[in-house]
């Protein structure tokens, strides 16, 4: 049997290697200019880091319904 090719099941797989190789860029690029960063540059973001995760793990979360 001769199976047809479904011209939107070929679009699917090139849309997703397209969208796979601008992630491989995007993290290529943040890898470069982390290495270029000064290390004063890293400390900052290490200690801004550090507390938005100290204020997240404190942090107190109550939920209440929205008057309509």
């Amino acid at each position: 049997m001769d199976k047809k090719k479904n011209p939107q099941s070929e679009a699917v797989p090139n849309v997703l290697t397209e969208e796979a190789a601008a992630y491989e860029n995007l993290e290529i690029r943040r890898r470069k200019e982390s290495i270029l960063s000064s290390d004063m540059e890293k400390f900052k973001m290490f200690t801004k880091l550090m507390r938005i995760g100290i204020m997240m793990k404190n942090a107190k979360i109550t939920h209440q319904k929205m008057a309509e």
